[in-house]
């Protein structure tokens, strides 16, 4: 139960205000707003951004250098799973694939609502992977992303805006999103629960700061 109330006690405050006493500022070599990123080792990572962005460094962020975009639209997802291997996400339901080290990419249909945001995409292995979606849906694959099932729908007049999903493990999810509130499987994504948590009314903040 410990790290649940950790994870969750982090989900209330942003990077900048947790780590400002211990993380150096690093130049990302690129005047777009970056959305997200993730490490694949401790020297090798992406980062992914406005304008169809994506960089990667095997420096530990020292220099960074872009890599091949299938897109000029926002990124508000993206996750490598190795060097090779990795998916992005973004507007109108984007989501794309590469399996080359982003020397090329496959689009991949998530859902059928053109018109959805995918907000975040994680994977917790080469086939199992969740994504959240700013109209209130969250989605699960186990074939590496080709194919996506809707876990859950919040059909309300306003609906949840997803921001983002951590992984557990396989089956152990959470979602974050607005209005503070924090949802968590245990069986895949077939139900979801809203995990109690209190903090000052608005969206909890979309980077999760591990898997």
């Amino acid at each position: 139960m410990s790290k649940y109330l950790l994870l969750l006690a982090l989900f209330a405050f942003s990077s900048a205000q947790l780590f400002s006493q211990s993380f150096n500022s690093l130049n990302s070599e690129t005047g777009a707003y970056l959305r997200g990123g993730n490490f694949i080792s401790a020297d090798d990572g992406f980062i992914f951004g406005n304008n169809g962005v994506i960089k990667k460094t095997n420096v530990k962020g020292a220099k960074w250098e872009s890599v091949n975009s299938p897109t000029s639209g926002t990124l508000w997802g993206g996750f490598f799973l190795d060097s090779n291997t990795g998916w992005i996400s973004g507007d109108n339901g984007y989501l794309a694939k590469t399996e080359n080290g982003a020397i090329s990419w496959a689009q991949i249909t998530i859902t059928s609502d053109s018109n959805e945001r995918i907000t975040d995409i994680k994977f917790f292995n080469e086939n199992i992977g969740y994504a959240s979606g700013g109209d209130g849906h969250l989605f699960h694959t186990s074939n590496g992303g080709e194919s996506w099932t809707e876990k859950y729908f919040e059909a309300n007049l306003s609906p949840i805006y997803f921001s983002s999903v951590f992984i557990v493990s396989a089956s152990e999810v959470f979602a974050a999103a607005g209005n503070s509130r924090i949802y968590r499987t245990t069986n895949s994504g077939n139900n979801w629960q809203e995990v109690n948590f209190v903090a000052g009314g608005g969206r909890v903040k979309r980077n999760f700061l591990c898997r």
